[in-house]
């Protein structure tokens, strides 16, 4: 995992605390040799985060997610999480950069120089971004863009013979400093970006004669922060990509119709079964239309704007009264893994009323031909079904107008159907089925040691929406199964080989939940109500982490966001756990 360096910020500490002394806390964690650097807020803990407020992971945090991923944004759409597809940035090194021609070349401090002669008339480097993009191969259809910053050049080279794409591709542009330039304009120093529409392969190629067609007899070019992302961005920001991976940012969510902050969000992984789930475009046999009088479907719909990303266009379905059949839409599935059981799955899809001041009763029906009818209005709502698969069953997703009275005019987005009792963030495709891979966040080593008390402690943890039952919000471990602390949904445990403490259910919405342990004392809390306590604790050995939002082995995600992460290296009295919760 790469350290999240381009995340930095501060913790937040709130003026109010638990009603303990903060003299004796600082002498207790001075007199238990916790570290000199642990970071002491003005409340008694050694460990205070406060994701609604403090929108970033600071350096004690590792981070990855070796896919792109969305959340909702403050202005509640539907958004990329930040990212470099682009491996070894820096240029640390060739590594991740396949040179082809000859020439000379060179890296030093982060800048790559390609340089020719007479005898050496071409050379360019290339990265084949295949497991940079989000369902590891470019999806067909979307648009990228790529950058590079130019320090230096020489030899009259043209745009399109420094940064290419190759494979299949369409609507290629390029950009000099955010402006429009053309291929053959002559490279000047600044941000260059070409924008193009993936044909679903490509790879990218930076150089002298980048396209292999000009041949620059004598030319030179240094060049620095190379990037890619997806959607239209002329002037991209740039992030820093380890050497072996791309990067990923993680995600602060937000509520899309409060726009009230939801916290870090921390999700497992999933696939989104539905192809072109955006609807656009809208054909067969990925998407079908039926009914005794189908709809008339209209993809990429300008009308009346953009869709939830407000960067794409929505499809507009215009149904018809239910002449007997329903007029609907509707897409037949196949899992990669048919379920073995039968097991929950959900269809949720974002949809609003076309008309204005006009709300629509619109029917979605899922795997199982159970269904629901919400009332979509003309502002963007993501409607949700969970219903339950059999055991060779074709996911299905189908929405449709029974009213035998009422026409619908509607617009509709992002579709999706995956595993699980709940819709986890969206997650777009193309002509294939996507996989969002897992949040990993986690400190250890001495980030972890400064703040942790081994013999004594509690842990104040705070989540937004509920998660999923078998998720945990925070897992202190020993980086296995034999040594947690844990907070979950399910349950709150104390384990060192055998369960020391078990404590009940936390998937509450919105709750929070106050975690104290010492031998043979521990005690629980969860907003604000009755205390348990087990007074027939063994206490675990060699904890050295925490893992946010899962366990220690990645196989419990929570699927929702937490709101805040707080340590006190003390067992603090069952009247201030309640307070601390509530």
């Amino acid at each position: 995992m790469a350290k999240n360096k381009k995340h930095l910020g501060s913790n937040y500490y709130p003026p109010n605390g638990p009603n303990f002394s903060l003299k004796s806390n600082e002498a207790f964690v001075k007199n238990n040799s916790l570290q000199a650097n642990s970071v002491m807020a003005p409340n008694g803990a050694t460990l205070d985060l406060d994701f609604t407020k403090i929108q970033n992971l600071d350096s004690r945090f590792t981070f990855s997610r070796s896919s792109n991923a969305t959340f909702i944004n403050s202005q509640g759409l539907v958004q990329y999480a930040d990212h470099n597809l682009v491996r070894n940035s820096t240029f640390s090194s060739l590594t991740g950069w396949a040179p082809t021609g000859t020439g000379t070349t060179t890296n030093a401090g982060g800048v790559l120089t390609l340089s020719t002669s007479a005898a050496q008339t071409q050379l360019y480097y290339s990265q084949t971004n295949a497991q940079g993009f989000q369902d590891n191969a470019p999806v067909s259809g979307r648009v990228y863009s790529a950058s590079i910053n130019i320090t230096a050049v020489s030899g009259g080279i043209t745009y399109e013979e420094l940064i290419t794409i190759a494979g299949t591709f369409s609507s290629v542009t390029r950009y000099k400093d955010g402006v429009l330039v053309s291929d053959g304009a002559t490279v000047s120093t600044g941000l260059i970006t070409i924008v193009w529409t993936s044909g679903g392969s490509n790879t990218l190629r930076i150089g002298i004669s980048a396209s292999g067609t000009t041949l620059y007899p004598s030319a030179s070019v240094s060049m620095t922060l190379p990037r890619c992302v997806i959607g239209s961005q002329t002037q991209p920001t740039y992030f820093e990509s380890p050497v072996a991976s791309t990067y990923h940012a993680p995600r602060f969510d937000y509520d899309p119709t409060t726009l009230t902050p939801r916290g870090l969000l921390i999700e497992g992984s999933g696939v989104n079964y539905v192809l072109q789930s955006g609807l656009n475009p809208f054909a067969s046999p990925t998407w079908q239309t039926a009914g005794t009088t189908p709809p008339t479907v209209t993809a990429g719909y300008t009308g009346n704007g953009f869709a939830p990303d407000n960067t794409s266009r929505p499809t507009r379905v215009q149904f018809p009264v239910n002449g007997g059949s329903a007029s609907r839409i509707t897409q037949g599935t196949s899992y990669a893994t048919l379920p073995t059981t039968a097991a929950p799955y959900t269809v949720s899809v974002w949809m609003k009323s076309n008309t204005a001041g006009t709300n629509y009763t619109i029917n979605i029906l899922g795997t199982d031909g159970t269904g629901s009818a919400p009332t979509v209005t003309p502002t963007w709502q993501r409607f949700t079904l969970v219903n339950t698969s059999g055991t060779s069953l074709v996911g299905q997703i189908y929405i449709s107008n029974n009213s035998t009275s009422i026409a619908a005019d509607v617009l509709i987005w992002g579709a999706q159907l995956e595993a699980g009792s709940g819709a986890s963030s969206y997650i777009p495709t193309g002509t294939s089925t996507v996989q969002r891979a897992a949040d990993s966040c986690v400190i250890s080593g001495t980030n972890f040691s400064s703040w942790f008390n081994a013999t004594q402690g509690t842990l104040l943890t705070t989540w937004s929406g509920t998660g999923i039952t078998s998720g945990r919000y925070a897992t202190i471990n020993d980086g296995s199964a034999s040594n947690q602390i844990w907070v979950g949904y399910s349950e709150s445990a104390i384990y060192n080989g055998s369960f020391q403490a078990s404590f009940g259910t936390a998937g509450t919405a919105n709750g929070k939940v106050a975690l104290a342990y010492a031998t043979n004392d521990a005690a629980w809390c969860l907003s604000g109500g009755a205390v348990a306590t087990d007074t027939g604790v063994t206490l675990p050995t060699g904890l050295n982490q925490i893992a946010l939002g899962n366990s220690q082995a990645g196989t419990a995600a929570i699927n929702t966001s937490l709101k805040l992460i707080k340590y006190f290296p003390l067992r603090l009295p069952n009247a201030t756990l309640q307070s601390l919760s509530t």
